[in-house]
């Protein structure tokens, strides 16, 4: 069985791309969360080097994300189809 985090960021919490209301989330057991400079900093630090490294953990950190993770035969396959 294959795992595979998914994470919407700060503008598609804010454009409700994921679902229309806070409501709608927390009946689908799903709540916004904020994350901290330690947080996103490990979760980034691959990219320690990049020249927009101080950027993105601007941009993560500024506003609540929605943290999941999917699990599935194919998931990977899966979400690589939907994001093509």
């Amino acid at each position: 069985m294959e795992q595979t985090f998914i994470m919407i960021k700060p503008d598609g919490v804010q454009r409700g791309s994921l679902l229309k209301s806070s409501a709608d989330l927390r009946r689908r057991g799903l709540k916004p969360m904020t994350v901290d400079h330690p947080f996103a900093q490990k979760h980034y630090e691959d990219l320690l080097s990049k020249p927009f490294f101080g950027a993105l953990i601007g941009y993560i950190t500024s506003s609540p994300v929605i943290a999941m993770i999917w699990e599935g035969a194919i998931i990977v396959i899966i979400l690589n189809f939907f994001n093509k």
